[in-house]
């Protein structure tokens, strides 16, 4: 990732890249809770079931926090480390040349 903050098509790369990770990372944490309120509405799931959902959420949103709010040099290393999305992600999204930024 670039080194140096620039405004032009690496910065927006990088953003846009940024931006599907955090909602992968969402989509992660939250379709399960979104599932199991939908369960729950359905009367297929009690109070107690849907508390231990929503706490269990909530304690793998903290860890997504501190991941999205890291540097932004450290979440690009946790983004590339995970190959598989990355690569797909890059398939869709090239990323520019380094002189074009």
């Amino acid at each position: 990732m670039s080194r140096k903050r620039s405004t032009g098509s690496l910065f927006a790369w990088e953003r846009a890249m940024f931006a599907a990770w955090r909602d992968r990372r969402y989509h992660e944490t939250l379709d399960p809770l979104y599932d199991r309120f939908q369960e729950w509405r359905r009367g297929e799931l009690d109070h107690t079931d849907l508390d231990a959902a929503i706490h269990c959420a909530h304690r793998e949103l903290q860890k997504v926090y501190a991941e999205l709010g890291s540097k932004p040099s450290e979440l690009a290393r946790t983004i590339v480390a995970d190959r598989a999305w990355y690569d797909q992600w890059c398939a869709g999204h090239p990323p520019p040349d380094e002189d074009e930024s």
